[in-house]
Formats: structure tokens, C-alpha cells, sequence
């Protein structure tokens, strides 16, 4: 009985690749190799983390600053003044030469 179990799972093991189905096993030098690899995006998460937190922060601070006025106009009831640069494109050369 147990050798016709056995001759019946090796002749499924031999046809699955005929329908698709693949037998996946991982020998120990793959199964290191996916270890090493989860490891190094692991210490790379760890040490990206905090610099795209620091982006995050940085751009809601900025976001903050440039929506100060418009608040602090709403509160106290006035339009809210808008500032325009005047200076040109050439400004700093002009600075430096003179």
C-alpha cells in the first residue's frame, strides 16, 4: 500500500510542471541568501526612515508658514496681504559688481 502512495506522489511530482504547477522547495543556500537579503532592506528602512520623517515634517511646517497669514487675517477680520518679490533675474550679479 505505502508503495503505491509513493509511486502515485512522484508521478505527480513528475507531471506538475505539464499543467503548471511547480514543486518550490529552497535549498539552505537560497534560504541564507533571502535571509541576507530581507536583513539589508530591513537596515536600509531603518536608516531611510528618518530622513522621509524629516521631509514629512519639513514640508507641514512650510505649509504651515505660507497658510500663517491667510489665518492670522481671518482672525482678525482684514484681507489677508500678499507679497510680491520685485526683485529681476540679474539682481545678485549686479550686487557682486557693484
Amino acid at each position: 500500500m505505502w508503495q503505491e502512495f509513493e509511486g502515485v506522489r512522484q508521478s505527480c511530482h513528475c507531471l506538475s510542471g505539464a499543467f503548471g504547477a511547480t514543486v518550490v522547495s529552497m535549498d539552505t543556500t537560497q534560504l541564507q541568501g533571502l535571509i541576507g537579503m530581507l536583513a539589508v532592506l530591513g537596515l536600509l528602512a531603518l536608516v531611510a526612515l528618518p530622513a522621509i520623517i524629516g521631509v514629512v515634517h519639513d514640508r507641514r511646517i512650510d505649509r504651515q508658514l505660507r497658510e500663517a497669514p491667510a489665518r492670522t487675517a481671518a482672525r482678525d477680520g482684514a484681507a489677508p496681504e500678499r507679497h510680491v518679490r520685485t526683485t529681476s533675474g540679474h539682481g545678485h550679479r549686479a550686487a557682486r559688481a557693484a
